[in-house]
């Protein structure tokens, strides 16, 4: 778990059966939209066809840079291949690599 901070946590689950990791908060992946509005604010989180913390996830949940590079530490050294995240599109293969590059900050 990571967190509280400022009132806000994140929990990560790995399903070793189908090596797929569950991410509630920490990371979006917004490929679509079907509105202009919501594309333009995807845009503006900074996750718009991109796999990542939105900016605001940034500053709430990983501004401590030695408690993030632990959570991602451990998150790193689980088997995992595909990701499910609550906003966004399915991480459907790559998925250590694409969490590791998402991530390379806080590593």
């Amino acid at each position: 778990m990571l967190g509280p901070s400022r009132g806000v946590s994140e929990v990560a689950f790995l399903h070793r059966a189908t090596r797929t990791l569950v991410l509630t908060d920490l990371a979006f992946n917004m490929q679509t939209a079907a509105k202009r509005i919501d594309r333009w604010y995807w845009q503006l989180s900074g996750v718009w066809r991109r796999f990542g913390p939105t900016y605001l996830v940034r500053r709430v949940l990983l501004h401590d840079a030695a408690v993030a590079r632990d959570f991602v530490a451990r998150i790193l050294a689980w088997d995992f291949d595909r990701i499910i995240v609550s906003h966004g599109d399915v991480v459907g293969r790559d998925g250590h690599t694409i969490f590791r590059s998402a991530f390379a900050r806080h590593c």
